[in-house]
């Protein structure tokens, strides 16, 4: 007797679906998609400190910045990430474009840095990564551009092309 009752219980259990939240498997296979894209990003800039050997990242400047810039569907991530030099007082921005058709061949693109430009917000859709920049006026001291101007980067091939500033 108890063994049917079991029997009868485990088909139950096997028929019950459990309620989920219809949106938890696309956040986490969404999460797992960024999370690999973050890794090949730490992988690119690893590789292209080997070969600029006076330069390391400042991990807390990073920014990570989501979008679908080719086009594809799929989630690409742009990460901004700031290099200093061990020599003396400067320090960079560099653009590492992870696309999710294509993990191992970031692109890398040198955007600007000390006396050159910085930058206010970035935002990446499929007409390319829009960068809200900073540029040094004629009084402004080294930490602090105070221009305000847009610059935006088509992905042309396997290549982000500055396109236009305004």
């Amino acid at each position: 007797m108890k063994l049917r009752v079991f029997l009868l219980l485990l088909c139950l259990c096997g028929t019950v679906e459990a309620q989920v939240d219809p949106g938890i498997a696309w956040r986490r296979q969404s999460s797992l998609h960024l999370l690999s894209l973050s890794q090949a990003a730490d992988g690119a800039v690893k590789n292209w400190l080997t070969t600029h050997k006076d330069q390391e990242e400042n991990i807390e400047a990073r920014r990570y910045v989501i979008g679908d810039v080719d086009g594809d569907g799929a989630q690409d991530l742009l990460l901004v990430t700031s290099l200093t030099s061990a020599a003396g007082n400067y320090w960079s921005h560099d653009l590492v474009l992870i696309r999710a058709s294509s993990p191992d061949r970031p692109i890398i693109v040198h955007f600007g840095g000390k006396a050159v430009r910085s930058y206010e917000s970035i935002n990446m859709t499929s007409r390319g990564i829009l960068v809200n920049a900073l540029y040094y006026g004629d009084s402004d001291a080294d930490c602090c551009p105070t221009v305000k101007k847009k610059v935006l980067f088509v992905l042309r091939k396997e290549t982000l092309i500055e396109e236009t500033e305004k």
